[in-house]
């Protein structure tokens, strides 16, 4: 139904209808959205998230096993003391 509103027209004193159809359309990435909504992960990403996820805990786990304790680990003896004894 159209909605009739006063706009500024070539003739004075005539109203103007304005269709709702002519109102501006929601863009492609708003349809089927709510607005308050988050928006839903798809598929990809999931499966994207998982294999990052896996990989992390595999770095994490190596680097676990490749882990020298403090206490295994030898002490730095300083370059003078190391001379004096080959002298």
């Amino acid at each position: 139904m159209p909605v009739l509103v006063a706009v500024a027209s070539p003739q004075p004193g005539v109203a103007v209808p304005v269709l709702s159809e002519h109102a501006a359309a929601p863009r492609p990435t708003e349809v089927g959205m709510m607005s308050d909504a988050v928006p839903v992960e798809g598929r990809g990403e999931q499966i994207q998230e998982a294999e990052r996820e896996a990989a992390r805990q595999r770095l994490l786990a190596q680097a676990e096993a490749e882990r020298i304790p403090a206490e295994e680990t030898t002490r730095v003896v300083p370059d003078r003391r190391w001379r004096r004894g080959q002298q």
